[in-house]
């Protein structure tokens, strides 16, 4: 999902993300809708040795009906989280909202997402990343039904030309893909 971002002001960035998708056995290419964002991110120094940050982000997202029952949605994603020396320790928790009609109503749904990771130098770290999709506010579930996915990533940073995000996944329950790739990679212009 190619994304580009824009500082508009200290502490706050838009961006736009296009999400698309690649069918190998049709050898298609499918452009998946258009989000909005606004990102908000303070970082406070509390210590030498340890930094607390938190931020928000608002997303509108426009989605093509065959990834989401809702073509209209809307997402707030906080963040909060802690560097302690080599350690940084972030938590996600994000409320999701259909905007235009679908089968299941339009419930506000929530999802968390947490990290753990260890810088070895200033430019390579390791860590663990869970993500949880409990479902509706209104009637949580943390059971078998709710999407859980742990991964094992590493945050690669080159000098001067991009930074790689990559993970390997492994879904713990029924209602996820058992296996999943992810990486992300970050080009400065």
């Amino acid at each position: 999902m190619p994304e580009v971002a824009w500082g508009f002001a200290d502490k706050w960035n838009l961006g736009v993300h296009v999400p698309f998708s690649y069918n190998p056995h049709a050898r298609d290419t499918t452009v998946d809708g258009l989000k909005v964002r606004v990102h908000y991110l303070n970082v406070i120094e509390r210590s030498a040795h340890s930094t607390f940050f938190y931020g928000v982000n608002y997303e509108i997202a426009i989605y093509d009906k065959r990834i989401s029952e809702s073509r209209y949605n809307a997402e707030v994603r906080a963040i909060a989280g802690m560097t302690c020396g080599d350690w940084r320790f972030t938590l996600n928790p994000i409320l999701n909202q259909a905007l235009s009609r679908n089968p299941n109503g339009r419930p506000v749904e929530l999802e968390l997402f947490g990290q753990a990771m260890r810088e070895f130098c200033d430019r390579f770290a390791l860590g663990i990343e869970h993500y949880a999709s409990p479902g509706r506010l209104s009637r949580l579930n943390f059971g078998s039904s709710s999407e859980q996915i742990g991964y094992l990533v590493m945050d690669i940073k080159t000098r001067k030309y991009f930074d790689i995000h990559f993970g390997i996944g492994h879904g713990w329950n029924g209602a996820t893909d058992k296996l999943v790739y992810k990486a992300l990679i970050g080009l400065p212009f």
